[in-house]
């Protein structure tokens, strides 16, 4: 088994426009089930910060993240990765990258903040996670050009699994395009919470 270098972790969520709560204006679509069923998932607070950090959730098959697919061993927790946001775009072919979060923290378990939290879901429970970093990007609608390739007999990509621990190619390429340098598709970038105001 190949461990991807530089540590790149895909997660694929529900398509949101802000992940900043369920509201009249941002509804989950796609997701699976859960989603399709309630009308809303854990995911719908990646992008709004929580005492200083973002903390994201994407429906693990288990436990939470398996880190021994990153190389390590023996804990509970993997700092340093970069996490990378995708959604299947609505009427619309591919899965897209929304967003990432560079320098992560990933659990191998899910955590939850203090009952006191804001953020609530519509059901008023408080949504865990299992990504927690201190930075976030996220694209707008029109920036989410970038797809994800799909697994396949002949290619490496995502599968049925919504995380996706990436071959060192595959990883080399998304990090290229997260951090601006693939030629002809330069990502945006800058301080979500400041785009996400404009954008509304």
């Amino acid at each position: 088994m190949s461990v991807p270098s530089p540590r790149v972790v895909v997660c694929r969520v529900a398509w949101m426009d802000y992940y900043r709560g369920v509201t009249a204006v941002d509804v989950p679509r796609g997701g699976g089930s859960f989603v399709k069923e309630r009308g809303f998932g854990h995911e719908a607070f990646n992008f709004q910060p929580h005492q200083g950090a973002y903390l994201g959730y994407v429906q693990a098959t288990g436990q939470g993240i398996n880190l021994t697919r990153l190389g390590a061993q023996g804990v509970d927790s993997l700092a340093d990765v970069t996490v990378i946001w995708v959604a299947k775009a609505p009427n619309a072919r591919g899965t897209r990258v929304v967003g990432w979060n560079h320098r992560a923290t990933v659990y191998a378990e899910y955590q939850r903040v203090k009952s006191t939290s804001t953020r609530r879901l519509p059901d008023s429970n408080t949504p865990s996670y299992l990504v927690s970093a201190d930075n976030g990007t996220l694209l707008t609608r029109d920036e989410r050009s970038r797809e994800v390739p799909r697994g396949t007999r002949t290619q490496t990509g995502m599968g049925q699994s919504n995380i996706w621990y990436p071959d060192a190619d595959d990883a080399n390429a998304l990090l290229a395009y997260v951090s601006g340098a693939e030629p002809g598709k330069r990502a945006k970038s800058g301080n979500v919470g400041a785009r996400l105001n404009d954008v509304r």
